[in-house]
């Protein structure tokens, strides 16, 4: 949903109130990038201004959503910011639309496949692998993860047994 100038930075997940505020749901809750006078986009191309964030930033209002049905409107939209306003990442971060697209190996160096897009589950990130034989969902999570190398794009992960090739997690011949 990013084309790397704008990121995503959370959804809006319902209405809160009756005067056209929304709650959202923000990718790195720690984000404080929302002020009034921001303008943010939506994935379906719509932008729209934060007047005011309430909360711990995870509820906004946005110039000219005026009731609960204006707001009820947005449910499920994405919401992008561009890019330049980020602060860049620390050095054990990345942004995920960085890496989308880099290879997926695991330590020995076999190739599973290569990151497709991201989602979130509500507890945290998910990357699609797609692979030879399909696609399949992975936690992007610190105790998989091993290495991710944004200049290199390539991903180094210790999988669970199962993820990749089922249960005993034998290379299937051919893959490598």
């Amino acid at each position: 949903m990013s084309d790397g100038s704008k990121l995503r930075l959370g959804v809006i997940t319902r209405p809160h109130g009756v005067r056209g505020a929304v709650r959202v749901r923000l990718d790195n809750p720690d984000s404080a990038v929302f002020a009034p006078g921001l303008e943010v986009g939506l994935d379906d191309g719509r932008t729209l201004t934060i007047e005011g964030v309430f909360g711990q930033g995870d509820r906004l209002h946005f110039a000219g959503v005026n009731s609960r049905n204006d707001a009820e409107g947005l449910r499920g939209r994405v919401l992008l910011v561009p890019r330049d306003i980020l602060p860049a990442p620390d050095d054990d971060e990345v942004y995920l639309v960085d890496v989308i697209g880099a290879q997926v190996l695991l330590e020995d160096g076999t190739p599973l496949g290569t990151i497709s897009r991201f989602w979130d589950n509500g507890a945290q990130p998910i990357a699609d692998v797609k692979t030879a034989s399909g696609e399949v969902s992975m936690p992007f999570v610190p105790g998989l993860l091993v290495d991710v190398d944004v200049d290199a794009m390539r991903v180094v992960v210790r999988p669970p047994e199962g993820l990749f090739f089922g249960e005993a997690d034998e290379v299937p011949e051919g893959s490598s």
